[in-house]
């Protein structure tokens, strides 16, 4: 489980909430009981975390490594893969002798490090990461294409597709104000942590479906205006009167 789904849950039970006092009904029992079921779903993990690494961890302990994977110096591509423990030697050296929380903290301070000395760098890379998750784009240095070649053709598709699911979103909130919400909630909320860290096309596999969803209702409403708009038109034209 992603833990940046936590965050689009919570936005989620926090607008049903507000919903049901708009609409003077029940809050405490319906968000009593989403609770109740989210913690059922979640505690599990949490409690085996727990036991194997005394220590409470909420879903996952790897933001150390996820947060130095993005910032520890000049980089060609958006994530340090090379240096992961499972391909660099020396990584994984260090994460069997120390053991995982230890080299997860480590981690950690390294990153915070680096954030620290290169504030200016930091802050163009979280908008770079901002950049690539929502338009496909972070270099066109030969290098970097030479590790992923398909960022070409994928940046215009990314981007129109950005494009129309944000056209969507303003759409749907002039329509179908609080079901448009739900959505732009869930599409904002998830990539937050990645800006900070570095993106993995993977992590955004949720967004895929939300996104297809609002761009189709940008096409849908393209077309209806186009429809209603050549209904008009044939309307507005004069009759010509027949002769005997």
């Amino acid at each position: 489980c992603e833990p940046t789904g936590l965050l689009a849950g919570a936005f989620l039970m926090g607008l049903a909430a507000i919903r049901l006092l708009m609409a003077h009904k029940r809050v405490v029992l319906p968000f009593a009981l989403a609770s109740v079921a989210l913690i059922a779903t979640i505690s599990p993990w949490i409690i085996r975390n727990a036991i194997v690494f005394h220590r409470f961890i909420p879903m996952r302990d790897s933001m150390g490594l996820e947060v130095w994977m993005g910032n520890n110096g000049p980089n060609l591509h958006w994530t340090s893969d090379d240096k992961h423990p499972l391909h660099d030697m020396n990584e994984l050296a260090e994460y069997n002798q120390v053991g995982e929380l230890a080299y997860m903290d480590h981690k950690m301070v390294q990153a915070k490090t680096w954030i620290a000395a290169n504030p200016g760098e930091y802050a163009t890379r979280c908008f770079r990461r901002f950049v690539y998750i929502w338009t496909g784009f972070w270099s066109f240095d030969p290098r970097y294409l030479e590790m992923e070649p398909m960022d070409l053709p994928n940046i215009p598709y990314a981007s129109t597709l950005t494009l129309l699911a944000l056209t969507g979103l303003v759409l749907g909130l002039r329509n179908r104000t609080w079901e448009t919400l739900r959505f732009a909630g869930v599409v904002f909320i998830m990539p937050l942590l990645y800006y900070f860290s570095h993106p993995e096309p993977y992590h955004l596999r949720a967004l895929d479906p939300l996104l297809q969803m609002l761009a189709c209702y940008t096409v849908y409403c393209w077309r209806t205006h186009v429809a209603e708009s050549r209904q008009e038109a044939l309307l507005l034209q004069p009759t010509v009167a027949l002769g005997d």
